[in-house]
């Protein structure tokens, strides 16, 4: 595979320039009435029960970038139960559900697919080559995230080369709870039970321990599910030096009514995950040295019939993916700034009986751990190698922090340049604009590359995803007020997209020939304490828009013309007596793109996506130890759907307790 980088496409930001400056003069009034307040570092307001990140949208500091920061004490204040939920309330994500509980979750950022994000767990990354369907099936449970990290825009000279639109980092290890056991019930036969322990084994070892296990009916016909997953993250700290160690399993099962197509419904699908990693960072005294190196493994059985297979089908699907990686980053300072030198080497494989190339011996599944896949075998296999080398350097000067870095991708004895840069100007303390002009490319999956189904046929020649991205942000933020918008344009080419050609009744695989992006986001958060005497504690809004110009529209796209043009979050906190807090909160979309609607298995033509609102609340009493809680999805029982014919669940209560010490 060749991969040309596209030509940089210019955009005019005067315009943009003048929106971010006239805010920055509105907003930088509110900071001479607050100036003893902005003048504190501490970005976290004790209020009652709770603890509010005022500023979680912080820059980062080494790179230049604005991050969105989720802490665990937000995720508590947010009516949410999953990894999932958590990040639908953020802005400029669209988090695309088939099935509940965190069954089958796909990101989208900025308008990427599912398959343009990087999903890092504490720092490492999981995504699957596979398919971007299963990077979220990650072995860790929500209540041991500490904090999300979130990249909006290019992120591939930040974590790699596959962060086309953008990368979710999940966090865990902070010492919170000795123990915490946790235990939820509700509709649909719903139950769910996790403990986490977290100790000390002497003075230099930290431990975590994290195990989960979910189950439900489902609210409508073959949509039943079973999740289980165990999590470990230890750390050995030294005077300049630290060790990480994590290791993890998760295994989910479900009932996948038309997930894939609604010819036929009666689907099933069991995955499992297993990760190994091992971090190591030394401080000598002008250099930080990093080094990772981990191992991922993802097993897949899909049934395109639970029971009563037809006599034409053949067999299950089964996929076994693995990734080997091993990474190096070097920072060094010095008196003309930082710089920093990145490496990564990255095996990926895949063994099944329909991803790959052919093998010559049919190969059993070997694993000594419970998978899908054990009761299958692997005809087929494919392995690809990837190198990264970049080089990157950090100047200050006076409020302005430049950052560049050139990006080299070894792949198929061929080497391409990807090039970046951000430039940062802090007004104070309370506000920061960054101007980001980055490319970024993404290599096709192996589903892309080479699946065939009823419904589907693959292309083994497709070329990798490039893209330039222009983005300019602004954010204000003090102990009262959080604001954030941005603006961007990304100018991609060669998007790989399943499309259905007018006189087709088979979705390909195929690339486009461009696809310009552009849209804005803005949020907003208010610490409400003030005009309120500790009752309403918390408002926070959010909006985002996106539209998308292909100059081709005349095939029904599964992904890249199916996108969420507007969307509205807000949640507001209150807590009315200590230790009791309520959240109501919700999301509205309306989502750009049509789908081929089926009834009983029989199309009835295209359909444009319905615009609703998801009205969702939460509320919790702690009494010493025990903290009671109920959530109730879907207030309205509004009729939801992420993907056409998968309809999300209507009403949902979930009553629980949990203890911890």
């Amino acid at each position: 595979m060749k991969i040309k980088l596209i030509p940089t496409t210019l955009i005019s930001v005067k315009k943009l320039l003048t929106f971010m400056l006239l805010i920055s003069l509105v907003l930088g009034n509110l900071t001479t009435l607050n100036a003893q307040e902005t003048q504190t570092e501490k970005d976290t307001v004790g209020l009652q029960e709770v603890v509010l990140q005022m500023g979680r949208l912080q820059p980062m500091q080494d790179e230049g970038k604005i991050v969105t920061q989720i802490t665990a004490a937000e995720i508590q204040q947010i009516p949410v139960n999953s990894i999932s939920e958590i990040l639908d309330f953020e802005p400029g994500l669209d988090i695309r559900q088939r099935g509940a509980a965190d069954i089958q979750a796909d990101i989208s950022i900025r308008g990427g697919t599912f398959d343009q994000n990087m999903i890092l767990l504490n720092g490492i990354n999981v995504s699957n080559p596979q398919t971007g369907h299963n990077t979220l099936n990650l072995p860790i449970d929500l209540s041991a995230v500490d904090k999300i990290e979130i990249i909006k825009g290019a992120g591939a000279k930040l974590y790699g080369f596959n962060a086309f639109s953008g990368a979710v980092n999940f966090i865990s290890g902070k010492q919170r709870y000795p123990l915490k056991v946790h235990l939820t019930g509700g509709d649909f036969g719903y139950l769910k039970t996790s403990a986490q322990s977290q100790f000390k084994t002497g003075k230099l070892f930290q431990h975590s321990v994290t195990t989960s296990y979910a189950k439900g009916d489902g609210d409508y016909d073959n949509t039943d599910f079973k999740t289980g997953n165990v999590f470990y993250h230890g750390k050995f700290n030294l005077q300049k030096a630290k060790i990480e160690l994590m290791a993890g399993y998760a295994d989910k099962a479900f009932g996948a009514n038309s997930f894939f197509t609604p010819k036929f419904p009666n689907q099933f699908e069991e995955t499992s995950t297993q990760l190994g990693a091992l971090k190591f960072q030394q401080q000598f005294k002008n250099l930080n040295l990093q080094a990772n190196a981990y191992a991922y493994r993802s097993n897949d059985r899909f049934e395109l019939f639970r029971d009563n297979a037809p006599d034409w089908y053949a067999q299950h699907n089964y996929h076994q993916t693995d990734v080997l990686a091993g990474q190096v980053k070097a920072n060094y300072y010095h008196a003309y700034g930082k710089t920093s030198l990145y490496t990564e080497i990255r095996q990926e494989s895949i063994k099944s009986n329909v991803l790959g190339e052919a093998t010559k011996d049919t190969i059993s599944d070997r694993n000594w751990l419970y998978t899908p896949t054990k009761d299958g075998f692997f005809t087929k296999k494919y392995k690809r190698n990837i190198g990264d080398i970049s080089l990157g350097h950090q100047l200050r000067f006076k409020d302005f922090v430049l950052n560049a870095t050139l990006k080299t991708l070894f792949f198929e004895n061929s080497a391409k340049l990807y090039p970046g840069a951000d430039l940062a100007y802090s007004f104070n303390r309370s506000q920061e604009l960054v101007f980001s002009v980055n490319s970024s490319m993404r290599l096709p999956t192996f589903t892309d590359l080479f699946y065939e189904g009823p419904t589907q046929k693959s292309n083994p020649n497709l070329k990798a995803e490039e893209a330039v991205t222009y983005d300019l942000s602004y954010q204000f933020k003090n102990p009262t007020i959080g604001f954030y918008t941005s603006v961007f344009y990304r100018d991609a080419t060669n998007l790989i997209d399943w499309a259905l050609a007018e006189d087709e009744e088979i979705y390909r695989s195929k690339n486009i020939a461009s696809l310009s992006s552009y849209g804005l986001e803005v949020s907003a958060r208010v610490n409400l304490t003030k005009w309120s005497s500790g009752v309403l504690q918390d408002l926070r809004i959010g909006y985002s828009f996106l539209e998308n110009r292909q100059p081709n529209n005349n095939t029904v796209s599964s992904y890249i013309n199916d996108y969420l043009k507007h969307k509205v979050n807000a949640n507001l906190m209150l807590a009315p007596i200590s230790g009791f807090t309520m959240s109501l909160g919700g999301v509205f979309q309306k989502r750009n793109g049509k789908f081929e609607r089926y009834i009983n298995t029989v199309s009835q033509g295209l359909q444009a996506y319905k615009s609703f609102v998801n009205l969702k609340a939460n509320a919790s009493y702690r009494v010493d130890k025990f903290t009671i809680f109920a959530n109730l999805y879907n207030i309205l029982d509004t009729e939801v759907y992420d993907y056409g014919n998968i309809p999300l669940p209507g009403r949902w209560l979930k009553i629980g307790v949990e203890y911890s010490i």
